[in-house]
């Protein structure tokens, strides 16, 4: 959020267009079937279906070595909060997610 404390320098943060979706699916390629069907299941939109990159909260769908696939998606979205799904025990994702 931007507090406009900056504006005395002569510039100002560029502002989000487009609504701000609630939730979206987000999965790897190998994960993308089951990422559709719940799609479809719950009405919930996946997030390359949506208009803007603006979304609440990201659910991402992993199996855990995928995420160099996942992460560079991840780091184009505009969220407030980001939850992952892991389907393998030993899943490792770097920091800072």
């Amino acid at each position: 959020m931007c507090d406009e404390s900056h504006s005395e320098f002569g510039w100002k943060c560029a502002q989000s267009s487009g609504p701000l979706a609630r939730l979206g699916l987000l999965s790897s390629s190998t994960l993308y079937n089951l990422a559709s069907r719940l799609s479809h299941e719950f009405d919930i939109p996946l997030v390359e279906e949506l208009d803007n990159s603006r979304i609440k909260r990201p659910l991402v769908l992993s199996e855990g070595s995928d995420y160099r696939e996942i992460l560079p998606v991840i780091d184009d979205l505009d969220y407030q909060s980001l939850e992952f799904v892991f389907f393998n025990d030993y899943a490792e994702v770097p920091m800072p997610y």
